[in-house]
């Protein structure tokens, strides 16, 4: 980790205290235990959720005391979560920050062994699109590799280490081993990314055998990658943030030994949603629910799936 100005390791220090300190207040608590119950399905009045996807308006970049690197993503976190607390709705501070592990291996934009990059826009803060789809011919297929969780653990414990001694007990810092996915089900931006929504519109009828054959290639790979993350005993909960705050789970939960079963898991549709209901059960439900039934509030054996998560 870079060296850091002690001015500068000051006002990260400052920012960290902050937060630390809206944490433990009694209001932090009432909207915690709020998003607990509702959560848990007791009675509750409504939460009320809000998120913003224009930071870069709310605090320019030139605000910021670190430009890029993990030192940046920290003081985003931490500012972001000052501004949160300001607004008057069921946001809480949470009491710890994560650091990723450091793997190794292909980047996300290779993750299925093939480039799947954004278009980025080339006006600043301008929408990103999809990249021509490297799936062009239904022989492309043989071209994706499944992906593997290669996690430098010397790198990752210094890393670690490093962070906590830079915040000194100030606040919590906990590792995030979640890789590329964390516990997700992300099928659709995948096939998005690797085939285009339009060509999948029609491959469903043109090719279902083909779309079936990607899907399950991912699905499957997906299954072995996020469960790997569990042999390796690199599981991070995700159920004490925010919104997903609830009581432990399963009844023999231990924060020593985190399993898949003891998180939420997390799907999407939107690249799915102007298909028909019945194509969205064929051709990407069917295949998200291996994923997700390796978490914890899912019940695969009665189909039940209404404590998933949708993005």
């Amino acid at each position: 980790m870079e060296k850091i100005k002690f001015n500068n390791r000051q006002k990260l220090q400052d920012l960290a205290k902050q937060v630390a300190d809206l944490s433990s207040t009694e209001k932090n608590a009432q909207r915690l235990q709020l998003w607990k119950d509702h959560n848990s399905l007791k009675k509750t009045r409504p939460p009320v959720y809000l998120r913003l996807n224009c930071w870069d308006e709310i605090i320019p970049e030139s605000e910021y005391i670190f430009k890029d690197g993990l030192l940046h993503d920290i003081e985003y976190k931490l500012r972001t979560a000052l501004f949160l607390a300001d607004l008057e709705f069921d946001y809480v501070v949470d009491s710890y920050l994560t650091v990723p592990a450091v793997l190794e291996g292909v980047s996300s934009d290779y993750f299925w062994g093939v480039c799947t990059a954004e278009v980025q826009s080339e006006s600043k803060g301008g929408a990103w699109g999809f990249a021509p789809p490297p799936l062009r011919e239904y022989d492309d297929i043989s071209k994706l590799k499944q992906p593997k969780y290669l996690i430098n653990l010397e790198k990752t414990n210094e890393q670690l280490y490093e962070i906590r001694e830079l915040f000194g007990g100030i606040i919590d810092v906990r590792l995030w081993a979640g890789g590329n996915l964390g516990l997700s089900a992300p099928l659709g931006v995948h096939a998005a990314k690797l085939r285009g929504v339009q060509n999948l519109m029609m491959d469903v009828i043109d090719n279902p055998e083909w779309v079936h054959e990607l899907m399950k290639f991912m699905s499957d790979s997906i299954v072995k990658y996020i469960q790997d993350i569990e042999k390796l005993g690199l599981v991070t909960s995700n159920h004490e943030q925010w919104p997903l705050y609830i009581d432990p789970i399963q009844p023999d939960f231990s924060p020593e030994h985190i399993r898949l079963k003891d998180c939420w898991g997390w799907g999407e549709s939107q690249e799915f949603d102007l298909f028909s209901p019945d194509m969205f059960d064929e051709f990407l439900l069917q295949y998200q629910i291996p994923i997700l039934s390796l978490a914890g509030l899912i019940d695969p054996a009665n189909n039940q799936l209404a404590f998933f998560l949708t993005g």
